[in-house]
Parts: C-alpha cells; structure tokens; sequence
C-alpha cells in the first residue's frame, strides 16, 4: 500500500512503534510496553474506611511497578454499533416467536414497534448526537518482555481485587487506542484496525502543526498544559477532577524512584524546608513550612522501613476542539478546573511538541525533567482518577444515563464480581419505580427472555395485553386453577446430568418428600389453627390419597397427567372413610373410646377444615380439582391477584402465591431442561410486584418461598426480581427480617428509587450485612427525583442514575 501524502512537517517520526503483537507493543528503540483498560469505581459512594482500603490497595499496585507506566484517560463516542446490531436481532426474534404462535399480531406488532423505536434511537446518538465516555488505560514500561509480562499479570490481578475490572487488550483494540490518542476527534472505528498491518499509517493525522500555544492537525486544535505544582494536603479522589475534564486527553505518566535516589531526594526536601524556616517572616508561613517537614520527615521514615515508594509524576493535559473558538471555551473550562483544584499549571509555550511527545503512549517525557514533581506512591493513589461511572454490557438493554454517558445494563453477565441475576427494586410511591420495571420487564422480552409477573394490584395487565402475552386471574377459580396436589419439577440445590436410572428415583423420591412438606406449609397457610397433632394425620392421609392414585413416589410427575392426581375431594373421601371407621369402632368397642376420642376429634376438624376447599365449599372452585393453567405458548405470563388483593383474605392470599410460586418453579426448571435438551442458554424472569403485600408473620410461608427462589434459581439461567415500595413491611418481625436480610443477600443487583426518611432507615437496617450505604448515597437515595436512582452493580460499582429513560413511544406498550 502507497504511503499517504501529508502535509506540514515528517511526522512519521512521532510513531516510533516497530509493531503490535500478541498484546505487545514493541518501539524502535526496543523498549516494549503493555496496556490494559481499567474501570471505574466511584470513591464518594463509598465511605472513609473503604475509601482508605481501596487507596491503599492501588497504592500497592504502583509501589510493586518497577519500571515506568502511565495512566491515560481518553475521550471518545460510545461505540454504539454492537448494540445497534443487537436490535437487528431482537427483530428476527419477534418474527421467529410470532410465527411459531408465541404471541398475537397485536403484540407481534407492537414488539416490533418497541424494537425499532430503539434501533432508531441508537442510531441517533450514533450518527447524529453522540454521547461521549472516558476510558481509562494503564500502560506500563520495560526492556524484558518476560519481566513485563509477569507485571502486567500481576497488576491485572490486583486490580481485580480492587474491583477496577481490568481488561485485556487485544492487538487490533491496542491500535485503536493508538489511534485515540494521536486523533481524539477522529472518526475511525475499531473495525478498522481489525487485521490491519499498516496501523502506523492509519494512526497518524494528515498533518501536524506546532505553534507557540497550540497545536493543529486535520480533525482538531488542541493545547497541552502540565501540571506542575500540587496542594500539600489533598483528599480521596483529589486528581479526578482535573484528568475528568470534558474535551481532554489526560496523561499520567510515572517514573520509578529506586529507593536510596529516594532518600536522597528526601533529606535534599527537609534540609531546603530547615533552611525556610530559619528564615522565616510570618508565623503563619511556620506553621506551614513546620506542618510540610512533618510530612516529609514521615514519608522519609516510611522509605526506610520498605513501606512507601517515591514515584515521579509528570501530568499532561490536551484540550481539544474543532476549531480556535471550540479551544478557547475548553480552555476556560480547564483553567478554572486547575484553579479550582489549588494546582497550577505550565502553558508550554514554545514547547508544544514536547508535550505532544509526552502524551504520546512511549516512555519518552521531556516535559518530566521540569515539571515532574516527586510524589509518594500512597499520595499518588488518593489521587484515584477512575471516578467515571459507567456500565457497558456487551448485550446489555439502555436503561438511561448517568452525568454523561448511556448505562447498558445485562442481568444475564456472570463474573467474578457478578454470580447471579436476581434484581431488586425499591422506591417509594411516585419516584419512578413502576415505570422502570415495566421498562425493563419490556426490553428483557425483546430479548427473548422469558417473563413471568407476580401482580397484586393489576399493574401490568395493560403491558400484558398489549405486547400479546397471557393474563392469569388466579382469583377466577376454575379456568386458572392450580391444584395443590399437582407435582411439579422443581429446582434442587445441585443440578445433575447424565445420571443413572437408580439414581433418577431417588431424584423424585426426594421431590415427592418436598411436595409432601409444602402440602404441610400450605395447609398450614389456609388452616392457621391446625394442630401439629392434625398436620401429622393429615400428611398421612395425602400420602394416602397419592397411593390411592396409583402414584407411586419414584415415578417421573411430569407423565403424569394433570387429571390424574389426586384432589382436595379425595382427601376429604379419606378423612370421611376415617371417621366412619372410628365411630363403627367405637359403638362396638365402647372401652377405646378414650384412646381414640382424640384421633377422631382431629378427623372431624379437619372435616370442618377441608369442607371449606372441597366440593360446595367456598374456596372449592380455587383449589378443588386438577390444574387448568397452561402457559406453554406464552413468554409473557401475568398472574393477575388484584381480585384477591380486594378481597383481603391474607390467608388464602398467601396460600395462593405459595402454588403461583410453585407453579412457576416448575417453569424454570422446564427452562434448564429445554436448554439441556436443545443446547441453548435461554433464561426466565420472575418478577413479583409490590411484594410486601405478601410478607405476613403469621403466615411466612409465601415469604419463604420467595428466599427459597433467590436462594435456588441463579443455577437456572433464571432471574428472580422483587419489588416493593414498602420498605417498613421488609424490616418487620425478627422472623421476617432474616428472609427479607436473606433475599437482599440474594439479589446481585438493587434499582435504589427516591425513599422517605423512615423507609431510608429500614433500608439502612436491611443492606447493613451487604455493607450499608455512605452518607453519600443516602443523601442522593432522600432527594432523588423521579426517575433517579442509586443502581448497585456490585459491592465495587454503584452508580448515580441521573435519568432513567422512559420514551412517549415506549409508554405504549404498557400506559
């Protein structure tokens, strides 16, 4: 390929890179260099003792970098292609589904309404208005590849540990990198630099020109600064601001210290700051030269005793803009950062290319001979530039944006930092909450996920109707029945496969034990009288009316068909058959009605008890007969308990909730069996609405299951999300607070919506064992708007939501 014909002066010169192979950049001068990107995590979110821990753990990491490295942080529109093509996607689903019978052409049509609604939109911020996020790098120097190698593993490692969330760099993303830092304002993608073997060409501008206070080339104007003199005293976080700064490329660039240079240069400090002081005017200036000798005295100390490194810091500063006026305004803007941040700043004039030179990813910096202050490594890392919140899920759904850029959020990502899907939802009345569920109930469809809704009030009766899924009356009696004797596959602990014949009895044997105690649980939901004595003949009287069926405890439940299990009749015909029994033993055995006066006592209780479930009994039509549901044709399940909820029957309620649980148990173990059987990687939500409706102490049952669920379904490809409003119900009893304290645990992520003050403090209760929130966060959580929240990701990644957005167009589908 010909060389490109450029303008100006040689700049070919500027890209002393031999090559880029297998992760290794490698110059002219045969130094070589490794690059990784790194995170975010936002110090402010967390409080002072964590804030310490996590300073002094990156601390560690640049106190164990021998050689040279650099911290840049870049500027550049998100790449937004790979989501844009997710939406072609999610369009061949919606026709796939539609034309397997999956859904209505009322909802076929409004899926694919949804669908492109977003495509546009991205595309929009893509072509038109794009929005514009910081990435952070880390570079690091050296003549031995080995050596290099074994510290940038090293490295990687801790910054896991810290939560930073390193990542590898592959050749053609160490290019693009390359090319963002000589073209922040370019126009090149990552795709063109896939299997590109003339990246030096394609990464340099068209031309370069140098004057006293600025610097041109084809796509910008730009002028760099370095910071040359630093408070005494500084905080968390205390160079964020300044390598954050809109419109900017930043440039950390690090020298090691060796150890007795260190010293030297230490015991140079203190004898310059003695001599200060022996010359003293103003009391105030003592106080300071006083406190500054403390300081230095003690770093001295710590260099003696192996626990501080000396680093040299040099910190460049590139703003850029389209054309003179652009730069003027960032200009402004970053003169009024350094001014607000107590620093100062070197212009560099007539030295433009040299600092162009240092902000160049290669160990050479003219500039650090002048303007490279001597910084300790513990100083250096409160310096934490990584503030930038941001979540950029591969094939994750746009839920809104932060301070300046998109959050793309996938409940389906595992990783270290991320072992389960589960998702919890909280915010008072009116913040937003319901709207954003719906929104992301809406968008986890689209992606073929499968979504079951637990809906106490009818909230999502209008989505369900119009995206062409099933409503479930669950207080309608015979045409949603789900009959408590049906045995459903449920999920267990540990998931097998492949296992033997003997094996796969025992399997059932232990379901069919399980459904014997949740037949315990609900009829003590129902009954709350029940005696322990009265449940123990009961359970014998259900195992009974199994046998009677001619279901055997080792057999496979789901060949059975559903009017072939037993019925809420067939044990009222047992406990019947029993009282007769007794009473024919009594009248001829007058003597033994003492010792089974009691047994008969029981029987007729449960008689009264059951007469209310069985045939002419008031909840006979709810519970009496074989299961009627079927949602094998459905992704969008609504089971709908506003009927129930009216009726405040808390009993029956719950008792009902308990078998809408079990029932949808059974459908995500039917999801991890259709993706053994078919090799797919499918997944199902449940989300349960407004679930303190269903925390009672006296009957916890339905709570029980509810933990039981989070506890189980991560293993599933299943997500569980609960939401709720009333965080009061969730602290409750002591009893209560360990399942709802369990579930919290359970959930990896929380959407945290604006909350009262005393709602405020039972969340404060509730996330005590998942480590509480800082002052910080609950300040944002007590006056957050409607539609912000606090969005934990994980114990290291939380992020302020400014907006969560909701279109006019994607309100459609559920207002």
């Amino acid at each position: 390929m010909a060389k490109k014909k450029r303008k100006g002066i040689d700049i070919s010169g500027f890209v002393q890179i031999r090559s880029v192979r297998d992760g290794i950049i490698t110059y002219d001068n045969n130094i070589s260099a490794v690059l990784m990107k790194v995170g975010s995590l936002n110090l402010a979110l967390l409080d002072e003792e964590e804030q310490k821990i996590k300073i002094n753990q990156f601390s560690n990491v640049l106190s164990l970098i021998q050689g040279d490295c650099s911290i840049v942080k870049l500027e550049r529109p998100m790449e937004l292609t790979g989501y844009i093509e997710n939406q072609q996607e999610n369009l061949k689903i919606q026709h796939r589904k539609f034309k397997n019978g999956e859904m209505s052409e009322k909802g076929y049509n409004q899926r694919l309404k949804q669908v492109n609604y977003e495509k546009n939109l991205l595309t929009q911020y893509s072509e038109s208005t794009p929005v514009l996020t910081n990435e952070f790098y880390l570079i690091i120097y050296g003549r031995s590849v080995e050596e290099l190698v074994y510290a940038y593993n090293n490295t990687f490692e801790k910054l896991l540990h810290i939560k930073l969330e390193p990542k590898r760099c592959d050749d053609d993303e160490i290019k693009y990198f390359l090319y963002n830092v000589y073209n922040p304002l370019g126009n090149k993608t990552l795709s063109d630099f896939r299997n590109n073997s003339n990246f030096r060409e394609d990464i340099l501008p068209e031309f370069l020109e140098f004057h006293a206070t600025k610097i041109k080339s084809d796509s910008m104007v730009a002028s760099i600064q370095g910071i040359y003199d630093f408070p005494m005293n500084v905080g968390p976080t205390w160079l964020a601001p300044i390598v954050n700064i809109p419109n900017t490329t930043c440039v950390i660039n690090i020298k090691h210290v060796p150890t007795s240079h260190a010293r030297t240069l230490m015991d140079r400090a203190i004898t310059e700051i003695k001599t200060q002081m022996l010359n003293r005017n103003k009391s105030s200036e003592d106080i300071a030269k006083q406190t500054q000798l403390e300081s230095f005295l003690y770093i001295l100390e710590e260099i003696e005793r192996g626990s501080e490194i000396l680093k040299q810091v040099n910190v460049l500063l590139m703003g850029y803009g389209v054309d003179q006026y652009d730069l003027k305004k960032i200009n402004r803007t970053i003169t009024s950062s350094i001014k607000q941040a107590a620093m100062k700043a070197d212009k560099l004039i007539c030295r433009q290319m040299e600092g162009f030179v240092g902000i160049l990813p290669t160990p050479r910096d003219d500039i650090m001979n002048d303007n490279g202050r001597d910084m300790p490594s513990l100083t250096l890392a409160a310096g934490f530039p990584f503030v930038f919140q941001s979540l950029e899920d591969k094939d994750g759904i746009l839920l809104g944006y932060n301070r300046t850029n998109l959050i793309f959020f996938d409940p389906t990502v595992r990783n270290p930092n991320r072992t389960n899907s589960n998702i919890m939802v909280i915010g008072k009345s009116g913040s937003g909450k319901s709207h954003f569920t719906k929104k992301l109930l809406l968008k986890m469809l689209l992606q073929d996920i499968k979504v079951c809704i637990v809906d106490p009030e009818g909230e999502y009766d209008v989505l369900t109707d119009r995206l062409g899924g099933q409503s479930i009356d669950v207080g309608a009696a015979v045409d949603s029945r789900i009959n408590p004797f049906h045995i459903f596959g449920q999920m267990q602990e540990d998931v097998e496969e492949g296992v033997s014949e003997e094996k796969k009895k025992q399997t059932f044997k232990a379901i069919f034990s399980s459904h014997i105690q949740f037949l315990e649980q609900f009829f003590q939901s129902v009954i709350p009288d029940l005696t322990n004595k009265e449940l123990s003949r009961l359970s014998e009287m259900m195992i009974e009316s199994y046998r009677r069926k001619g279901i055997k405890e080792d057999e496979d439940f789901e060949d059975i068909a559903n009017d072939k299990f037993p019925v809420i009749d067939d044990l009222l015909a047992i406990v019947e058959e029993k009282i007769s029994k007794l009473s024919d033993l009594i009248v001829k055995e007058p003597n033994r009605s003492v010792d089974l006066g009691d047994e008969l006592s029981d029987l007729r209780n449960l008689r009264v008890y059951l007469g209310r479930m069985g045939s002419g009994g008031a909840l006979s039509g709810l519970w009496n007969g074989p299961t009627t549901i079927s949602v094998e044709n459905s992704d969008l399940i609504h089971f709908d308990f506003r009927k129930m909820t009216a009726s405040k029957n808390e009993q029956v309620m719950n008792s009902q909730m308990m078998l809408v649980l079990r029932f949808l148990e059974n459908e995500v173990s039917k999801n991890r069996e259709r993706n053994i059987a078919r090799k797919e990687n499918k997944h199902i939500a449940i989300a349960v609405d407004e679930a303190h409706v269903f925390i009672d102490d006296k009957s916890p049952a339905a709570l029980y299951f509810m933990f039981q669920m989070v506890k189980r379904i991560r293993k599933y490809n299943g997500i569980f999300i609960v939401i709720t409003q009333n965080v009061n119900d969730f602290v409750g009893t002591e009893s209560i607070k360990k399942y709802t304290t369990a579930i919290i645990n359970g959930c990896q992520y929380s959407f945290i919506f604006g909350l009262n003050p005393a709602d405020l403090q039972s969340l404060m209760e509730l996330y005590a064992s998942v480590g509480g929130f800082s002052q910080e966060e609950r300040s944002f959580i007590g006056n957050a708007g409607i539609g912000q929240c606090l969005f934990v990701v994980s114990p290291g990644q939380r992020i302020t939501m400014e907006k969560i957005t909701i279109s006019k167009d994607e309100e459609k589908a559920f207002k």
